[in-house]
């Protein structure tokens, strides 16, 4: 009984507690419902929010690349330059500055908005990826910020492009993007591209008849130039005490060279007057043995009398002039001496006076008479030929022995000693071109050479002796060679006006007419501004370099394409430098771009056929501390470029004079035409292991679009980025 009341007295209680308790459960089920239900609403948003921004970013990131393609696409387009907002204009925009708003006194910024239209690729993706819920617009500055060279003007500085990618819906959903990249501008024009061929070194192969250098210039109404240098030449007696460079010169001979024989014969220098084709002798079988075997002659005898007078000569100058003796001996004392002179007969008197001088034709007044007779007598006569028309190897020709004509017959074994490159009988390189018919502007001392040949002309006279009357017929005397450094003066050297260009009377070689003067006012020593001709190199820093490689390998992996017949083609934007090693260009059949290659310590470069993708595109090559060597399985090869092997020294230890230091152009047996130019430390074309074979050439056409390009600065772009950010706050853009 107990037991149910205290049961009775228990149940209102636990009704309570279970209310309680079934309360707290509903309240807790309420709260993880009310929880789960807010949780689910925010992981929706987030997700919906997320989403937003991913495809936002996506339609920034799209809006990046369309500009970047866009600038490097545009940069180097000359075709937008009358386009104001086309890269090509907003970046040479800062060589149309006063100095006071450029690098290096202010920085130049030039700017460019994009608005949708203005990126329709980034906007269609951006419609398709949201339902046409995003717009995207971008904007760049283009900051000019260092002058990297003074002349001609180049700059480096950065890109900087933002690009904003918006909710049309909610303007507050947005997305922006920040990047920069380095660019540098460059000139690519240089000193050394006014020239088709620049050497510094004394050359030994230019009247190489067998291997011809062949240079095609631009002319002729514009002018390139040639320089050739006399750096390190030999020690020949000839040079000693030289002022002046070491002169080079040119074998002109007027079979080859005969459409420059007008230009020769009225060049700037030393005019040559009119002559025949012929030497005008009494004596037929000279006038005929010379025609064709000269290329000018005095057109009438020249009295020598006059010349006698002027040169204030004297009989005895000619006392020791073997011909007049053996003249006078053969027509006077032999002619006696069988006649058995009786005393007081005409060939006693002959004798009498032979005795007298005891063969001291000085002493003897009968030869005194014949010498007297044959001033007033002799006609002068000159002409001018060739080498080739006088000897070959060692021989000389015919007509260089027929005996008027044998003035020089002691030339050869002069120059042995004197200047053993006279000894070659050549034939001048075509430096005018092929036809000769492209005047360049010839730098450095070069002359060109040819030869003069002179007699007296036979003669008949009457002398009287003792009152009777004596014929005397002298034979023509020609008249040799002299040492040119021989200061002892007789009357073959001796300064004396003459006519045309000769001051003396004897045979020489006629080597005083700068090859210069056929074109141009003359001599030109030196490259014109330049004082050191030997010092020239391309104008460049290493601030203007865009691209640094530590051997070629990396390089070809950056700047290979490979066309769809499997050619593979070189890649060129601005300058690129290699460390070093070699640069083996003789796979590539072609390149693309304008820039130059530079090859640092110790590398040199191969090269075959190598050709341009398109007629403005430049590529130079400079080998700081190498050479060209050609590597072909073909024998002729053509390259399109610019060669320069000039070696840069800036170790002091290392010494210039050494061959191995010096940038050449290795033929290594085959013909080689190079579209550009070439400058070379030493040219040589004549090597049996090394140089061009018999029979073929080196031909330098010089490039158009090097001497004045049609873009001649050129605009290369950072690979990386070197600032990039990303912002969503709405309230605080980068640009607004």
């Amino acid at each position: 009984m107990r037991f149910q009341n205290i049961r009775e007295k228990a149940l209102p209680e636990r009704s309570g507690y279970i209310l309680y308790l079934v309360m707290s459960l509903l309240l807790v089920w309420a709260i993880m419902s009310f929880s789960l239900s807010t949780f689910k609403s925010g992981s929706v948003s987030l997700l919906t929010r997320t989403s937003m921004q991913s495809r936002l970013t996506c339609a920034a990131s799209g809006g990046m690349n369309e500009i970047w393609a866009m600038a490097r696409q545009e940069a180097n387009d000359k075709s937008g330059k009358s386009n104001p907002l086309h890269f090509y204009s907003l970046l040479n925009a800062v060589f149309d500055q006063n100095e006071n708003e450029i690098p290096p006194k202010k920085t130049f910024v030039s700017e460019k908005f994009f608005d949708s239209n203005d990126l329709p690729f980034a906007n269609v993706m951006a419609g398709e990826i949201s339902g046409n819920d995003i717009r995207v617009k971008g904007h760049c500055r283009l900051f000019f910020t260092k002058l990297i060279r003074k002349s001609p003007q180049s700059f480096s500085g950065h890109i900087e492009v933002i690009v904003q990618a918006v909710s049309k819906s909610d303007s507050r959903e947005f997305i922006e993007i920040k990047e920069r990249r380095d660019f540098k501008i460059i000139d690519t024009r240089d000193l050394l591209d006014r020239y088709a061929l620049y050497v510094k070194d004394y050359g030994f192969d230019y009247n190489k008849i067998r291997q011809k250098l062949v240079i095609e210039g631009l002319g002729p109404k514009v002018r390139s130039s040639v320089y050739l240098g006399s750096r390190y030449a030999p020690n020949y007696p000839a040079f000693k005490n030289l002022a002046e460079p070491a002169p080079i010169y040119f074998d002109f001979n007027f079979k080859d060279d005969k459409v420059l024989l007008s230009a020769l014969l009225n060049n700037n220098s030393a005019v040559i007057p009119q002559g025949g084709q012929e030497i005008p002798s009494s004596n037929p079988k000279v006038r005929t043995g010379s025609s064709g075997n000269i290329f000018w002659s005095i057109p009438i005898p020249l009295r020598f009398k006059p010349i006698f007078d002027r040169g204030s000569f004297t009989d005895s100058d000619f006392y020791t002039v073997k011909a007049l003796q053996d003249g006078y001996y053969k027509t006077f004392v032999e002619t006696s001496q069988k006649a058995g002179g009786e005393e007081h007969s005409l060939a006693g008197l002959i004798l009498e006076d032979w005795k007298n001088c005891g063969g001291n034709y000085a002493d003897s007044q009968v030869f005194k008479m014949v010498v007297t007779t044959s001033v007033d007598s002799w006609g002068y006569l000159y002409a001018y030929t060739d080498a080739q028309s006088l000897w070959n190897g060692d021989l000389w020709s015919d007509f260089a022995k027929t005996f008027q004509f044998t003035g020089l017959n002691e030339y050869i074994k002069f120059m042995k000693n004197y200047h053993p490159d006279k000894m070659i009988s050549g034939s001048m390189p075509q430096i005018f071109g092929p036809e000769r018919n492209k005047p360049v502007t010839l730098e450095g001392n070069v002359f060109f050479r040819f030869f003069k040949i002179a007699f007296f002309d036979e003669f008949d006279a009457v002398i009287t002796l003792a009152g009777e009357s004596k014929k005397l017929g002298m034979p023509a005397i020609p008249l040799h060679f002299q040492d040119p450094a021989d200061n002892s003066s007789n009357f073959l050297n001796k300064e004396v006006r003459i006519h045309g260009i000769e001051k003396q009377l004897m045979s020489r070689e006629v080597d005083e007419i700068p090859v210069n003067s056929l074109f141009s006012a003359g001599v030109s020593s030196y490259p014109e501004g330049v004082a050191s001709p030997d010092n020239v190199f391309l104008t460049l820093s290493t601030d203007v370099i865009s691209y640094k490689y530590k051997n070629s390998q990396d390089f070809f992996a950056d700047n290979t394409m490979l066309l769809a017949n499997g050619e593979k083609r070189l890649k060129v934007d601005g300058v690129t430098f290699i460390e070093k090693g070699n640069l083996d260009l003789s796979g590539y059949s072609s390149f693309s771009g304008q820039g130059l290659i530079w090859i640092g310590f110790r590398g040199d470069i191969y090269l075959g056929d190598l050709a341009k993708s398109k007629p403005s595109d430049i590529l130079k090559l400079w080998a700081q501390d190498g050479s060209f060597i050609i590597k072909s399985d073909k024998p002729d090869v053509k390259i399109s470029a610019s060669l320069l092997a000039l070696t840069y020294f800036s170790d002091p230890l290392r010494t210039k004079s050494s061959l191995g230091n010096r940038g050449k152009l290795i033929a290594n047996k085959h013909g080689i035409e190079i579209t550009g130019n070439l400058a070379v430390d030493y040219l040589f074309t004549a090597d049996k292991n090394y140089g061009i074979p018999e029979g073929k050439k080196l031909v330098i056409k010089h490039d158009p679009f090097l001497f004045s390009p049609v873009y001649p600065k050129w605009t290369t772009l950072g690979p990386v980025r070197t600032i990039y950010s990303v912002n969503a706050d709405s309230e605080n853009r980068f640009f607004k």
